[in-house]
């Protein structure tokens, strides 16, 4: 071991060095805090998601299509490190920390090959372990570093392939590169490409051989691909990548001003050295780690002019020494005009993500060219210029990792011994198990090589004995981490179980003080919104809803205005989908009770988006003026003077969206017609709102007694429905009403098993809920129903009629499933027992999601989060079942 280390000093060094800085980052941010649940937090990233794919085995592995080997090798892997280390989470933060140690040791490799040169290529290498790309997705665990240690590996086996010639070796080496590049991002497979490229165009291989070469690899991919599905049955074949998600991730502008500007700040500078960050806002009681996460800020001219000498730097030198190693010089920057080119098409929002790609290749390059110039001023001052910037951005970089830690541990539920030890005793608690597990793996080491090499019986077995002693020691050591919340201590600490409860932080807590005294009385008004949904947690049974991302988004448009949305940065109108007016904000925050969107831009103006009787209101500094298609004139409810007025206002708002040229949609988006049912309890709220004008037109032009919505079946509840939606009007349609109670005899006539209403409703046999439908409207019409009740068998949905006092009998089978709240909501209503599905942010209030007839399609260009996940927020059913309960409960219902 000593030799060895001797031999290989400074790359050593190097990556124990390495290690010990990444496992404490690791630690600290991905295993003090509940980092593992998180999606989006870590600069749009997927954590959750990869820690999920990395020690999960029945998770969902859906985007390990596009990654597809990376759950079969990281696993196993994962899990054979938990063996040591006693978690799988503390096991997949240590893989990761290696990965990336390993990654400086072969950066160094290669620097040495080409010049051994011990200064410069160490702060190079020092250089990629303190970029801010590298720390970040090392510690918050992603499957960027991942690809780029492969990728390292495989450009310094090009360098030694150049002074070997082809040999079965190499045949080896070749195939299981070409399957690492597959491995971890599928795209690395062009870098692998490149490499083969430039090894045929240097005449190290012949066409024959590569051709051996890829039929061998993408033979054994595939292979390892329907392995890794068989053993992890929800990851997807190669073969069945999802290419409309994959879609959503392209970038449609491209070649545009923004979308160059966007790769170049996030791949090159903010990837190398950080710029300020901060929290991107939205409205809602706490951040719930889903639909928020950390941005960067306009870039500096500090960091700007620095990062950027240090790039003109890099050009001169690859310019002046460029044919010195031609080849490898070619194959870097290939790689980097490849990854440039792929971030301006896909996934350019999040280009940041993707750097460790290939910041390897800008370091490469530099380092590889300093060393080869013959300038001795020059390459001194290039060697004194990189000693700067490394110190700068050590500063700079560990600045702003302090920072995303303190964002972190506000809004991030922390482990016991964070909260009972404080984040310095922590800190210290874990540097003392990282270097004494350490030091305990090199003595096993040097143990294993005594014992192997003494020729001794005794002295074989003495070592075999400190040996297991000290891997007990080790065991130890992590059980006693493992203990802490169970014993409330670690080893001689110990403390009271006076746990409190962790609530984040509040996100007014981040607003600027301009922006909380501009908008003080609209912030005063959510405020009191805010309380009355905790008021209501505490009377209701609730069940949060946070799998969504809808927070950032509000909808204007009452009743038969021009319909928008507005969305971070701009307002759309929904039937073209293009942007009617666009700002580059700072900050916002939405307030539903008062129907109100504030935003302040980066130029420091105060933006509000109102809607109110008069039309929507674009109030730029003060300056009004109402969206042309939104100026027809309204009366708004207000439910003053009532309990849980501001929830009701909500509701309503998002009722009154779901009109739309006088028709009731479930919802104006996702469906294409009215449908009945929908229609008939919204109308319950027009009329205690007095707004049955807005529907007079649609209701009178109504000519269908089925809407036929659900794959075109004649829902037998549909007829109740219909002559419940007539008798809202002051005039209604006599001739359509004897045709729908003609119908309805027709029906109860031709009933095998009695004389009432019978068919389907929701595919599924409610003959009760029908009929109680069918009473409701005939009875509104100034009718009289005349089926016989005794015989028709109870069914699950008539529990949700709550407006009958015909009796039900409880079937015991709650509607719980989040995905159709008003179901729940109607039960809730006329049972009194049930579980109410509450988003966790403030708005919408009202939801429905898988719908089998709604054409999530239809969310494209608007939102593809909605589209992807089948959701549909802003429901007219939902929304009134909540109106009508909360009515109905505080008194108020007429």
């Amino acid at each position: 071991m000593k030799k060895w280390i001797q031999k290989q000093r400074i790359e050593t060094i190097l990556f124990l060095v390495s290690l010990f800085i990444l496992l404490i980052l690791g630690v600290t941010l991905s295993y003090n805090y509940q980092l593992k649940d998180n999606y989006n937090l870590l600069f749009d990233s997927d954590t959750a998601r990869v820690v999920k794919d990395a020690i999960e085995l029945n998770a969902d592995h859906y985007r390990s299509s596009v990654h597809p080997l990376f759950v079969l090798l990281v696993q196993p892997a994962v899990s054979i490190l938990a063996g040591f280390v006693w978690n799988k989470n503390l096991a997949l933060i240590l893989l990761s920390a290696l990965v990336s140690s390993l990654s400086i040791y072969y950066l160094y490799k290669i620097l040495d090959y080409i010049k051994p040169n011990k200064k410069i290529n160490s702060i190079i290498c020092l250089v990629y372990l303190f970029s801010f790309s590298n720390m970040i997705f090392t510690a918050g665990i992603e499957t960027y570093n991942f690809a780029a240690l492969f990728l390292i590996m495989m450009w310094y086996y090009f360098l030694k392939q150049q002074k070997e010639s082809f040999s079965a070796y190499s045949y080896v080496m070749l195939v299981l590169f070409g399957i690492l590049s597959f491995a971890f991002t599928m795209t690395n497979v062009v870098i692998y490409l490149i490499m083969i490229f430039l090894l045929w165009i240097s005449k190290k291989i012949k066409i024959k051989q590569i051709i051996i070469i890829g039929v061998i690899t993408i033979s054994i991919v595939v292979g390892l691909n329907i392995t890794q599905k068989l053993i992890f049955h929800t990851t997807p074949v190669l073969w069945n990548l999802n290419i409309t998600e994959e879609k959503n991730f392209m970038n449609h502008e491209r070649f545009s001003k923004n979308n160059i500007k966007s790769v170049i700040v996030n791949d090159y500078y903010n990837s190398l050295m950080s710029n300020n960050i901060h929290l991107e806002l939205s409205y809602g009681n706490f951040y719930n780690g889903q639909n928020y996460y950390l941005s960067f800020n306009d870039m500096n001219l500090f960091n700007f002019l620095f990062i950027t000498a240090f790039y003109i730097l890099c050009i001169i030198l690859v310019a002046r020494n460029w044919k010195k190693n031609k080849l490898i010089n070619i194959g870097l920057l290939l790689s980097l005009c490849f990854n440039t080119a792929l971030h301006l098409f896909y996934g350019n929002e999040s280009s940041f993500l993707y750097a460790l790609h290939f910041l390897y290749s800008i370091l490469l390059l530099l380092g590889i060219n300093i060393q080869q110039e013959e300038n001795k001023k020059l390459k001194t001052f290039s060697e004194v210029y990189v000693c700067i910037f490394l110190l700068g951005q050590m500063i700079v970089n560990s600045v702003i990792v302090g920072k995303v830690m303190s964002y972190v541990k506000d809004i991030i539920q922390s482990n016991s011994l964070m909260v009972h030890m404080g984040f310095l005793k922590t800190l210290l608690i874990e540097m003392f198990v990282i270097i004494v597990g350490i030091g305990i793996v090199a003595l096993l080491i040097v143990l294993a090589r005594k014992m192997i090499k003494s020729p001794r019986r005794d002295t074989r077995v003495t070592y075999m004995a400190g040996a297991c002693l000290l891997l007990l020691v080790f065991e130890s050591m992590f059980i006693s981490l493992e203990n802490v919340e169970d014993h409330h201590r670690f080893l001689w600490m110990k403390w009271e179980d006076n746990q409190t409860i962790f609530v984040p932080k509040a996100k007014i807590d981040y607003l600027s003080k301009d922006f909380k005294n501009v908008f003080q009385k609209e912030l005063a008004d959510l405020n009191s919104y805010q309380q009355e949904i905790e008021l209501f947690k505490k009377e209701y049974q609730t069940e949060s809803v946070s799998d969504t991302n809808w927070s950032d988004y509000y909808y204007f448009g009452f009743g038969n205005r021009r319909k928008l949305v507005y969305r971070p940065n701009c307002i759309i109108d929904i039937e073209t989908k293009e942007e009617i007016i666009h700002f580059e904000e700072k900050d916002h925050y939405i307030v539903p009770n008062t129907y109100t969107v504030l935003i302040e831009t980066k130029e420091k103006d105060y933006i509000i988006i109102k809607e109110d009787e008069k039309g929507v209101h674009y109030i730029v500094n003060g300056k009004d003026s109402i969206l042309e298609g939104t100026e027809q004139k309204m009366t708004l409810y207000q439910f003053e003077n009532q309990k849980y007025q501001n929830m009701k206002k909500v509701l309503y708002g998002e009722i009154l969206w779901n009109i739309k040229e006088g028709a009731i949609y479930p919802n104006i988006i996702v469906y294409e017609k009215p449908w009945y049912r929908d229609a008939a309890i919204t109308c319950m709220v027009l009329k205690e709102t007095n707004q049955l004008y807005l529907i007079k037109d649609w209701a009178s032009s109504i000519t269908e007694i089925y809407d036929k919505q659900n794959k075109g079946i004649e829902e037998a509840d549909n007829l109740g429905e219909l002559l419940y939606i007539l008798s809202t009007q002051e005039e209604q349609n006599e001739d359509l009403i004897n045709k729908i109670e003609e119908e309805a005899e027709r029906i109860a006539k031709t009933n095998p098993n009695g004389y009432y209403l019978y068919g389907k409703t929701d595919f599924g046999d409610q003959f009760y809920y029908q009929n109680l439908w069918y009473k409701l409207g005939i009875e509104a019409v100034g009718r009289e129903d005349h089926f016989d009740w005794s015989s028709i068998p109870m069914d699950s949905y008539a529990k949700t009629a709550w407006w009958s006092d015909v009796p039900i009998e409880d079937l015991e089978n709650q509607f719980q499933d989040k995905a159709f709240p008003y179901l729940s909501l109607a039960e809730q209503h006329r049972l009194g027992k049930g579980t109410i599905a509450l988003n966790e942010s403030l708005y919408p209030l009202s939801w429905e999601m898988v719908a089998s007839e709604a054409n999530y399609e239809n969310y494209r260009g608007i939102d593809e989060h909605m589209a992807n996940g089948h959701v549909s927020p802003l429901h007219s059913w939902t929304a009134s079942e909540f109106l009508l309960l909360l009515l109905e409960d505080t008194g108020e219902l007429q």
